[in-house]
């Protein structure tokens, strides 16, 4: 998943959501497994709020839970998530300046802007313009992720207690594939996803294999890592220009230059470096 984790390292207010969402999933994946959250359920209506008001993904905060309550109908109709917290934490995305209109912001957003954006392009489209390896891979952890979860449904005998699974596979893997800039989601997902399904087949292997498995797989994954290490391809090779911790060196120079010479707006720029500007030269107005 660490090549979907690192594809867009920007400072953009998408970083957020892959916070409130990998919380969403970790407090959802507990719930899950049996513990009582008891009074943390709190916790998604306040991680619901801070989400309407950073960015546009945060629709998908209900949708999990909303989509946690149909598995748990079909078989734990017993100890269901509380459907209240499901209504509190969708009501709450009202609270943000906009009101109603900024609560369905995020089914409108797919507009025509007028220019073509290449984070908003399809992986297939990325694929036929700039030939990189990205969409091999992509289709490979697809496929190895609903592998895992169609063995993990055969090894529980099973279908109904991985409607989540099921749900979320679906959904982030086709966003994924339609919106180039949300491949990091299928990525966050990909790693609870991949680890539980794999842990359920596992378990389900004669008591001989259980531990060869597992020692194979961490050989195999030892011997990726190191392959990565030296093979030329950016998604897994370290050793490129843009790998590093904080902003790429020399990248604030333009900035910079724009400020020592005192120069003033409104600048016309073209669409990419307009994030750049704004957070450079807040003062400014730009294109």
């Amino acid at each position: 998943a660490i090549p979907f984790l690192t594809h867009r390292t920007e400072i953009r207010p998408e970083v957020l959501s892959y916070l409130f969402l990998s919380l969403f999933l970790f407090f959802i994946w507990q719930h899950r497994q049996g513990k009582n959250l008891g009074r943390l359920y709190w916790i998604f209506p306040i991680l619901q709020l801070l989400w309407v008001n950073s960015h546009v993904f945060f629709i998908l905060g209900p949708a999990l839970l909303i989509l946690l309550w149909i598995e748990e109908k079909f078989t734990k109709p017993a100890t269901l998530f509380p459907i209240q917290w499901i209504v509190l934490t969708a009501a709450i995305s009202l609270i943000n300046p906009f009101f109603i209109e900024g609560a369905v912001t995020p089914l409108f957003i797919l507009k025509d802007y007028g220019y073509q954006l290449a984070e908003n392009q399809s992986v297939w489209f990325m694929y036929k313009r700039f030939h990189d390896f990205y969409l091999v891979y992509f289709a490979a952890t697809g496929a190895l992720g609903v592998s895992a979860l169609f063995m993990a449904m055969i090894a529980t005998k099973s279908w109904r207690r991985f409607i989540f699974d099921i749900g979320t596979y679906s959904a982030f893997l086709g966003l994924a594939a339609l919106i180039n800039r949300t491949t990091t989601l299928w990525g966050i997902v990909l790693v609870g996803g991949l680890s539980i399904h794999s842990h359920l087949i596992v378990q389900q292997l004669p008591n001989s294999l259980k531990i060869k498995i597992p020692k194979l797989l961490a050989v195999l994954a030892t011997l990726l890592i190191m392959m990565g290490l030296f093979w030329n391809q950016p998604l897994f090779n370290p050793f490129n220009p843009n790998t590093g911790f904080g902003l790429i060196p020399d990248i604030e120079k333009s900035a910079q230059f724009f400020k020592s010479f005192n120069l003033k707006g409104p600048i016309f720029n073209n669409y990419d470096i307009g994030g750049y500007l704004i957070y450079e030269l807040p003062q400014e107005k730009v294109f």
